[in-house]
């Protein structure tokens, strides 16, 4: 849920649970580990450092794009599958 981590940190404030949550903005994340996050993730982030590594790893060897082409194709039809299993 979008805006909710701020309202999780507070419901375990007075536990020793470590509390990981997902921000929508680096903004977001600091704020929240301010507030005692162990520890945050920024999907944004993560995924744009991805992308920028598979466009490098393209640029200095093409041939690599097919190569990873086909890893990604079949991660993205294993997610596909997950996805179906929980509605099912």
């Amino acid at each position: 849920i979008p805006g909710s981590g701020m309202a999780v940190l507070r419901q375990f404030s007075s536990s020793p649970a470590k509390v990981i949550l997902t921000a929508d903005s680096a903004e977001e994340a600091e704020k929240l580990y301010k507030k005692g996050a162990a520890f945050v993730l920024v999907p944004h982030l993560l995924g744009g450092r991805r992308a920028a590594a598979v466009l490098k790893e393209f640029l200095s060897s093409p041939a690599s794009l097919i190569i990873n082409k086909t890893g990604h194709r079949e991660e993205v039809r294993s997610f596909l599958q997950f996805l179906r299993n929980l509605r099912a």
